[in-house]
């Protein structure tokens, strides 16, 4: 994957929340420059473990500020309609 940043710390910090996650392991920078935006661009190599942890530590967040989608309450299978006419 190629990635950028402002400093070359951040691709070493982004290197090492991937490692944390536990969804990639052999994490390797093979090509570091400067791009001409100004931005340090660096070529990474990784393999993906896969799994239930690593897809949900893969799962995209909730942006900041933003409520995530809200949930159906669950359901009553034993509840039943109130009758019209009758106590509610």
């Amino acid at each position: 994957m190629s990635v950028l940043a402002r400093r070359a710390e951040d691709i070493d910090e982004f290197m090492e929340q991937m490692e944390d996650s536990g969804a990639f392991y052999d994490i390797l920078p093979k090509h570091q420059d400067m791009s001409e935006a100004g931005l340090y661009q660096a070529n990474i190599e990784a393999g993906y473990a896969g799994g239930a942890d690593a897809d949900a530590a893969a799962a995209p967040a909730t942006p900041a500020g933003e409520t995530p989608p809200a949930t159906a309450p669950p359901t009553n299978p034993t509840a039943r309609p109130a009758s019209p006419g009758g106590p509610q």
